[in-house]
Protein backbone atom coordinates (compact mmCIF):
# COMPACT_ATOMS: atom_id res chain seq x y z
CA UNK A 1 0.00 0.00 0.00
CA UNK A 2 1.48 3.34 -1.05
CA UNK A 3 -0.89 5.55 0.98
CA UNK A 4 -2.27 4.58 4.35
CA UNK A 5 -4.48 6.67 6.64
CA UNK A 6 -2.82 6.48 10.08
CA UNK A 7 -4.91 8.92 12.08
CA UNK A 8 -7.29 11.83 12.34
CA UNK A 9 -6.38 15.27 13.73
CA UNK A 10 -9.13 16.46 16.11
CA UNK A 11 -8.29 20.17 15.75
CA UNK A 12 -8.46 20.11 11.95
CA UNK A 13 -10.77 23.11 11.42
CA UNK A 14 -8.49 25.34 13.56
CA UNK A 15 -5.42 23.92 11.81
CA UNK A 16 -6.95 24.52 8.39
CA UNK A 17 -7.80 28.15 9.29
CA UNK A 18 -4.27 28.80 10.60
CA UNK A 19 -2.60 27.28 7.54
CA UNK A 20 -4.80 29.23 5.11
CA UNK A 21 -4.10 32.45 7.05
CA UNK A 22 -0.35 31.74 7.06
CA UNK A 23 -0.42 30.92 3.35
CA UNK A 24 -2.26 34.19 2.66
CA UNK A 25 0.37 36.22 4.54
CA UNK A 26 3.50 34.31 3.45
CA UNK A 27 3.43 34.09 -0.33
CA UNK A 28 5.60 31.04 -1.02
CA UNK A 29 4.97 27.63 -2.60
CA UNK A 30 6.67 26.02 0.40
CA UNK A 31 6.53 27.41 3.92
CA UNK A 32 8.89 25.93 6.50
CA UNK A 33 7.30 24.97 9.81
CA UNK A 34 10.57 23.74 11.35
CA UNK A 35 14.13 25.06 11.27
CA UNK A 36 17.49 23.33 11.26
CA UNK A 37 19.89 25.75 12.96
CA UNK A 38 20.03 29.06 14.81
CA UNK A 39 20.78 30.99 11.63
CA UNK A 40 17.63 30.12 9.71
CA UNK A 41 14.45 30.27 11.79
CA UNK A 42 12.36 31.60 8.90
CA UNK A 43 9.46 30.40 6.78
CA UNK A 44 11.85 30.34 3.80
CA UNK A 45 13.96 27.57 5.38
CA UNK A 46 12.74 24.72 3.12
CA UNK A 47 15.86 23.67 1.22
CA UNK A 48 17.35 20.32 2.04
CA UNK A 49 20.34 19.51 -0.08
CA UNK A 50 21.38 16.07 1.14
CA UNK A 51 25.07 16.80 0.70
CA UNK A 52 24.78 19.86 2.99
CA UNK A 53 21.81 19.31 5.32
CA UNK A 54 20.07 16.15 6.47
CA UNK A 55 16.28 16.18 6.71
CA UNK A 56 16.39 15.05 10.34
CA UNK A 57 18.12 18.35 11.24
CA UNK A 58 14.79 20.19 10.74
CA UNK A 59 13.24 19.50 14.16
CA UNK A 60 12.55 22.83 15.89
CA UNK A 61 9.31 24.69 15.28
CA UNK A 62 9.55 28.17 13.74
CA UNK A 63 9.36 30.53 16.77
CA UNK A 64 6.29 32.40 15.44
CA UNK A 65 4.37 29.11 15.48
CA UNK A 66 5.06 28.08 19.09
CA UNK A 67 1.80 27.40 20.94
CA UNK A 68 -0.31 27.49 17.75
CA UNK A 69 -2.47 24.78 16.22
CA UNK A 70 0.47 23.82 13.98
CA UNK A 71 2.61 23.28 17.08
CA UNK A 72 -0.19 21.20 18.63
CA UNK A 73 -0.34 19.06 15.48
CA UNK A 74 3.40 18.36 15.52
CA UNK A 75 3.15 17.30 19.18
CA UNK A 76 0.00 15.24 18.53
CA UNK A 77 1.57 12.90 16.01
CA UNK A 78 2.40 9.48 17.49
CA UNK A 79 5.45 9.03 15.23
CA UNK A 80 8.68 10.97 14.82
CA UNK A 81 8.57 13.54 12.02
CA UNK A 82 10.90 16.27 10.81
CA UNK A 83 11.21 18.88 8.07
CA UNK A 84 7.54 19.85 8.32
CA UNK A 85 6.35 22.35 5.75
CA UNK A 86 3.29 23.64 3.97
CA UNK A 87 3.35 22.76 0.29
CA UNK A 88 1.12 24.39 -2.31
CA UNK A 89 0.50 23.26 -5.85
CA UNK A 90 -1.16 25.81 -8.12
CA UNK A 91 -4.03 25.01 -10.43
CA UNK A 92 -3.40 22.76 -13.44
CA UNK A 93 0.15 21.95 -12.34
CA UNK A 94 2.12 18.85 -11.40
CA UNK A 95 5.53 18.04 -9.96
CA UNK A 96 8.24 16.35 -11.99
CA UNK A 97 8.08 12.58 -11.33
CA UNK A 98 10.69 11.64 -8.74
CA UNK A 99 11.62 9.33 -5.86
CA UNK A 100 12.23 10.48 -2.27
CA UNK A 101 14.55 8.75 0.19
CA UNK A 102 12.06 8.62 3.08
CA UNK A 103 8.28 8.27 3.47
CA UNK A 104 6.19 11.38 4.06
CA UNK A 105 3.25 12.23 6.29
CA UNK A 106 0.59 14.31 4.50
CA UNK A 107 -2.28 16.25 6.00
CA UNK A 108 -4.42 17.73 3.22
CA UNK A 109 -5.57 21.25 4.09
CA UNK A 110 -7.25 22.19 0.78
CA UNK A 111 -7.88 19.50 -1.79
CA UNK A 112 -10.48 18.00 -4.10
CA UNK A 113 -10.83 14.82 -6.17
CA UNK A 114 -8.87 16.41 -9.04
CA UNK A 115 -5.80 16.63 -6.76
CA UNK A 116 -4.08 13.24 -6.84
CA UNK A 117 -0.89 11.40 -6.07
CA UNK A 118 0.23 9.47 -9.13
CA UNK A 119 2.52 6.48 -8.57
CA UNK A 120 4.46 4.69 -11.28
CA UNK A 121 5.04 1.12 -10.15
CA UNK A 122 6.37 -1.63 -12.43
CA UNK A 123 2.96 -3.32 -12.29
CA UNK A 124 0.72 -0.34 -12.92
CA UNK A 125 0.01 3.38 -12.87
CA UNK A 126 -1.85 4.18 -9.63
CA UNK A 127 -3.70 7.36 -8.59
CA UNK A 128 -4.81 8.28 -5.07
CA UNK A 129 -6.90 11.15 -3.67
CA UNK A 130 -6.70 12.28 -0.03
CA UNK A 131 -9.61 14.45 1.18
CA UNK A 132 -9.05 17.55 3.32
CA UNK A 133 -10.94 16.26 6.37
CA UNK A 134 -8.29 16.02 9.09
CA UNK A 135 -6.92 12.69 7.93
CA UNK A 136 -3.24 11.97 8.55
CA UNK A 137 -1.70 9.91 5.77
CA UNK A 138 1.53 7.96 5.52
CA UNK A 139 2.77 8.04 1.91
CA UNK A 140 5.46 5.81 0.46
CA UNK A 141 7.21 8.30 -1.80
CA UNK A 142 10.17 5.92 -2.14
CA UNK A 143 8.26 4.78 -5.23
CA UNK A 144 8.43 6.95 -8.36
CA UNK A 145 5.59 9.46 -8.08
CA UNK A 146 4.26 12.90 -8.84
CA UNK A 147 1.36 14.97 -7.60
CA UNK A 148 -1.04 16.62 -9.98
CA UNK A 149 -3.60 19.33 -9.46
CA UNK A 150 -6.08 19.30 -12.34
CA UNK A 151 -8.55 21.52 -10.50
CA UNK A 152 -9.27 25.25 -10.55
CA UNK A 153 -8.13 25.80 -6.94
CA UNK A 154 -4.74 25.54 -5.24
CA UNK A 155 -3.93 22.36 -3.36
CA UNK A 156 -2.38 22.81 0.10
CA UNK A 157 -0.91 20.02 2.26
CA UNK A 158 1.22 19.91 5.38
CA UNK A 159 4.05 17.53 4.56
CA UNK A 160 6.54 15.98 6.99
CA UNK A 161 9.36 13.50 6.59
CA UNK A 162 9.38 10.31 8.67
CA UNK A 163 11.40 7.14 9.07
CA UNK A 164 8.24 5.29 10.15
CA UNK A 165 7.27 2.48 7.80
CA UNK A 166 3.73 1.06 7.70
Amino acid sequence: MLIKKIGQYPGFKSLQAQVIDLKTNVRRNQIALQWRDEHDKTYANTSCLDHIYQEEQFINIIPDLEGTEIDKLLNFLPIKTFRARIMTLATNMEYIPHVDRRPRIHIPILSNPKCRFVFFTPERHEEEYMPADGGIYWVDVRTKHTFENKSDQSRIHIVMVTDYVC
